[in-house]
């Protein structure tokens, strides 16, 4: 989660989704090349 944003991983479709968690709705999704099994973020300056 980053700010509001919550990234939701979808790994039978290969998807992951970009969720608004205050208003609980779906800001965006992108198809990516293989299915994921963790995700792990990193945030410049950090």
């Amino acid at each position: 989660m980053r700010g509001h944003v919550a990234y939701v991983s979808e790994p039978g479709r290969k998807a992951l989704h970009a969720i608004d968690a205050e208003a609980g709705k779906k800001l965006t999704s992108v198809t990516l090349p293989k299915s994921t099994s963790e995700l792990q973020a990193v945030v410049a300056g950090h």
